[in-house]
């Protein structure tokens, strides 16, 4: 490939790049071996400056990052090419069909590391404004975020041109617009351009007026148009500046469709090297824009304009006798005009599009300040919890929620805002009524210029049906489907939480073992459903027996475990004795036989029988084990220590 003659700002041979799509369409060979020769290749072809090592890290491929976690832990990545202020390049080679569903899944996963790299950048080298998403041979995806302050990287130039082909690589805007990427990416920024644009129209108007004014002498348009120029007489500025105002005027109604799109463009470009009759065709359709109706200068019907602005059509200075070389100015002052209007419409489509989203979407969506103050929120928000905007707005987000979640936020804010990431984490918010909703959260810092916080960007979501499905599941598993006591894994999970509060608060806790006698010689005398009716009926007895804070557990088999907080040892075996009683006075009718269970019963206490789950849990079984060698259905107490 011959790369001599492409250079910043040159568009490159056709061969050329006929010779790199067709070298590396439909490659198959794999990302490591490929994404970098692919990126130095294109960098060749757009005539950029290659990546290369440098200290500062600025330009390279494999730019080392860490990921800062939410529990304090981090972890190394790399970005395959990475450009200062300009992108960060996330390379794929998908071995996936190009219009598959898989194909479009793989480039948004890449995207989403890309995203994720460009967060974990260093605050002080910022965001790049792009980010770039590349199928080796296949597509170049293109996003944008130009503010640089942690907002989401969107579809650039628009969601339907994005993508770009190989094949693509073939037409000059598509070259221009990856060389200025590379080379100066804020030149890219609609906003600057809407703001340059306006500049240039006003300086092409201003250059106009100063050449009616001086008869000719300033309408320097084109030095190759001077001898183009008629000799005119100098025209009074308030003259001039009525003229170039209908002038105006008549660009911005075809903006509000006032008048058909393109209609006065279109009169200077016909008449271009006619002035005579550009003359009488403007006058014409000033005349007409005045009265309303058909209008001869462009063959279709105008709107009445009210006011002053076109009244006098016939007078001299009305329209004014330009020469071509003042048409051309003119021209170019309304082609800048249309450029600038036709941006600012795909910002407004694109403004519309995203508030059409954010208001209808089952989303809350929310903008917070630097101190956690809600600065808007979308419309979800009050069909989820009831609460107006207009309280919301102004209200720190912290207040939305529900007292027992302040923790977990401001942890997860604190801990999680430095970094980039995207933060998220579950916390109920109250609703309007004072009753709760759980909410499923995902926050992002916005970083101004020097790094610094300047709001976050948030999105909420109703994780009720969630939660309760989870809350469901869990106990579920946390439960004893025979009975509907709290299982082994429930007392694992929870007896030493319980023992840490105790021992947090000088309290007693007791620990009751209760096992069914002659459990074997029931079960084998009347079956094992019937057995199993035995057992249900001892977790029913306790159950409505326990109190709301105790934990009745079944142990295994026959055997049941309960914990009893702040009880003493008196206090559980009077417990306990009434239990053996009730349970002894329980008749249960299986099939036609009346049978009585009886039960024995071991009682421990934190402190004087074990600091420790597993002593107390020997001391129980011990006494336990006293009780049924006593003789059964009786009640022992564990030896102290």
């Amino acid at each position: 490939m011959n790369h001599s003659s492409s250079s910043i700002g040159t568009a490159p041979p056709a061969a050329d790049i006929e010779a790199f799509v067709t070298r590396w369409r439909g490659s198959t060979a794999s990302e490591l071996s490929t994404a970098q020769s692919f990126t130095i290749e294109l960098c060749e072809l757009l005539g950029v400056t290659k990546p290369h090592p440098t200290p500062e890290q600025n330009y390279m491929f494999e730019r080392p990052v860490t990921f800062a976690h939410g529990d304090g832990s981090t972890s190394a990545g790399r970005i395959d090419c990475y450009r200062r202020g300009h992108f960060v390049l996330e390379a794929k080679k998908l071995q996936v069909g190009s219009h598959t569903k898989s194909f479009d899944d793989g480039l948004l996963h890449a995207r989403s590391q890309a995203e994720k790299y460009a967060r974990a950048l260093p605050a002080q080298e910022g965001r790049p404004p792009f980010v770039l998403v590349v199928d080796v041979g296949t597509v170049i995806e293109v996003y944008a975020e130009f503010s640089r302050t942690g907002g989401t990287y969107t579809p650039f130039p628009d969601p339907r041109s994005h993508r770009l082909q190989l094949a693509d690589l073939a037409r000059p805007e598509v070259q221009d617009r990856l060389r200025r990427i590379w080379t100066d990416p804020d030149s890219l920024n609609p906003a600057r351009i809407s703001a340059q644009v306006t500049r240039d129209v006003a300086a092409l108007l201003a250059q106009l007026a100063k050449s009616l004014e001086s008869g000719g002498s300033g309408a320097n348009f084109k030095p190759n148009q001077a001898a183009a120029l008629t000799s005119q007489a100098p025209i009074a500025p308030e003259t001039v500046a009525a003229y170039l105002t209908r002038c105006l005027f008549s660009m911005f109604a075809e903006d509000v469709e006032l008048l058909p799109k393109g209609a006065f463009l279109g009169l200077l470009q016909t008449h271009r090297d006619d002035p005579a009759t550009l003359q009488q065709m403007l006058r014409i359709l000033w005349a007409d824009m005045d009265r309303g109706g058909f209008s001869a200068a462009l063959a279709k019907p105008v709107l009445h304009f009210n006011g002053k602005l076109f009244k006098g059509a016939g007078a001299d200075g009305y329209v004014l006798p330009l020469t071509t070389a003042q048409i051309d100015g003119l021209l170019r002052a309304a082609r800048a005009h249309a450029l600038l209007r036709g941006r600012e419409q795909a910002l407004r489509e694109s403004e519309e599009r995203l508030r059409f989203i954010t208001e209808n979407t089952l989303d809350a969506v929310w903008q917070l300040d630097a101190n956690g103050r809600v600065t808007w929120v979308n419309g979800a928000d009050e069909r989820m919890r009831g609460q107006g905007r207009d309280e919301v707005i102004g209200a720190r987000f912290r207040d939305l929620i529900c007292p027992d979640g302040y923790a977990t936020y401001d942890q997860v804010m604190r801990h999680g805002s430095g970094d980039g990431r995207v933060i998220r984490f579950e916390i109920e918010m109250c609703r309007q009524d004072g009753s709760a909703i759980w909410a499923e959260a995902n926050f992002q810092a916005i970083r101004g210029p020097h790094g610094n916080i300047e709001g976050y960007i948030g999105v909420t979501r109703d994780a009720s049906h969630h939660r309760a499905l989870h809350d469901r599941l869990r106990e579920e598993t946390l439960r004893d489907p025979l009975t509907g006591l709290f299982n082994r894994r429930f007392l694992d999970e929870s007896f030493d939480r319980e023992l840490a509060r105790a021992r947090r608060d000088n309290l007693p806790l007791a620990l009751l073992m209760i096992d069914i006698d002659h459990f074997k010689q029931l079960n084998d005398t009347y079956g094992h459903p019937a057995g199993d009716e035995i057992i249900r009926r001892v977790g029913t007895l306790i159950q409505s027996r326990a109190r709301s804070g105790d934990l009745p557990c079944r142990y295994g088999g026959e055997e049941f475990l309960l914990v009893l907080p702040n009880m003493t040892l008196a206090t559980a075996v009077e417990r306990a004795e009434e239990w053996r009683v009730a349970f002894a006075n329980d008749w249960s009718v299986i099939g036609n036989h009346a049978v009585a269970v009886t039960v024995s019963i071991g009682v421990a206490v934190f402190p004087c029988h074990g600091g420790t789950s597993k002593a107390l849990v020997e001391a129980v079984d011990q006494a336990l084990y006293a009780a049924k060698r006593g003789g059964r259905n009786r009640v022992v107490a564990a030896t102290a220590r």
